[in-house]
């Protein structure tokens, strides 16, 4: 038997592990809304702006990712990068009109 993975749950984890090129390659060749949550409530911009990946933070904001969009919390993406002292994430996420 084969396993295989939706390409939803192909780019969480590219972007979880800091793949930018894996994570580049899923959204060029797929349907995928970039908005969505993770099981436990994060959308990937979360998690880019959290592990300071500032290339798929960028990506992920040109693929229309909402720079405001809220956690399980009430958090958006900009806490995650302050949070972490992710400085660049943070700047490029209030560029891209964070609040």
């Amino acid at each position: 038997k084969r396993i295989s993975f939706s390409p939803n749950t192909l780019l969480i984890s590219a972007v979880t592990d800091k793949s930018f090129s894996e994570a580049q390659e899923i959204l060029a060749n797929n349907d995928i809304d970039v908005n969505q949550q993770t099981p436990s409530g994060q959308s990937l911009l979360h998690i880019a702006a959290g592990n300071a990946d500032l290339k798929c933070t960028r990506l992920l904001l040109e693929y229309g990712a909402d720079a405001n969009i809220m956690d399980q919390d009430g958090w958006g993406p900009l806490h995650s990068a302050i949070r972490r002292g992710n400085w660049k994430c943070a700047i490029l996420l209030i560029e891209s009109g964070a609040d």
